[in-house]
């Protein structure tokens, strides 16, 4: 596949995805970016820790901006640990500690799961929960899993 149809691709999977598939994606980045940022770390490749490390911060930044905090103790704890993510990166980075980089890709890594399960939940969850077609429809809509 060329660049440009791979460019295409991205961009029409992006334009086209539901919210949750968006945060997916986001989480999908951020991992890739503070694992590529920690290998860049080990390698000496110091400016490509940098282009990822604040790649990564973006994306955390970004996460942190779409809370809904009215939405609870939940958006509360991901902003408490959103900003954490974001203040210790800016640390880890400025030590060129890798170890503390991996810390937050597994952090993210356990929250990726968590919202991967909410947004596409296994089908055995649904076994003992009786929607009615209004409710189904309105938790599938938008939804690729």
């Amino acid at each position: 596949m060329n660049t440009t149809a791979y460019g295409t691709y991205k961009e029409n999977r992006v334009m086209t995805a539901s919210q949750g598939e968006l945060i997916l994606m986001m989480y999908d980045k951020a991992i890739e970016c503070f694992s590529n940022a920690a290998l860049a770390i080990k390698e000496k490749e110091f400016e490509n820790k940098h282009k990822n490390l604040t790649r990564a911060q973006e994306i955390v930044s970004e996460l942190l901006s779409s809370l809904n905090m009215d939405a609870g103790q939940v958006a509360q704890l991901l902003s408490s640990l959103y900003n954490y993510i974001l203040r210790e990166s800016i640390k880890a980075g400025i030590k060129n500690n890798a170890s503390a980089l991996k810390e937050f890709t597994n952090i993210l890594k356990e929250l990726r799961g968590a919202w991967g399960e909410i947004i596409c939940p296994p089908e055995e969850t649904f076994n003992n929960t009786v929607l009615s077609a209004e409710q189904g429809d309105k938790l599938l809509t938008g939804i690729r899993c």
